[in-house]
């Protein structure tokens, strides 16, 4: 399982360049709430994307709360080949920790819309 980090010290290495913070979430999750400077890699694609020629810094994995990434760590931690961690709570942590985030200007996302409108 990938160790915690908190989403202050993910704030604090990611402004040092210390890290890498790699968002798994679907486009659009990323689009209704993105951190800034995170490499978005989809769950559903990230098994054919390989970290390490990229550089050899540490890789820190998000989701939207925390649960994706402890339900995947075995294949997080294989892709990255090195030091990697998860961090704790996910976005939504980040969020409420009132750190900077990019928000969407779109209300829902179109899957949600379809949802609401077949009732």
């Amino acid at each position: 399982m990938l160790p915690l980090m908190s989403p202050q010290d993910v704030k604090r290495k990611l402004e040092a360049g210390e890290i890498r913070l790699v968002d798994i979430r679907e486009p659009d999750e990323v689009e209704s709430l993105r951190i800034e400077g995170a490499e978005i890699a989809p769950l559903s694609v990230i098994r054919w994307q390989d970290f390490r020629p990229v550089t050899d810094k540490p890789v820190v994995f998000t989701c939207n709360s925390g649960r994706r990434t402890k339900n995947n760590s075995d294949l997080l931690e294989q892709l990255a080949a090195g030091e990697a961690w998860q961090m704790e709570g996910g976005a939504t942590a980040w969020d409420k920790a009132g750190l900077p985030v990019v928000r969407s200007r779109r209300s829902l996302p179109m899957f949600r819309q379809i949802q609401i409108g077949a009732g």
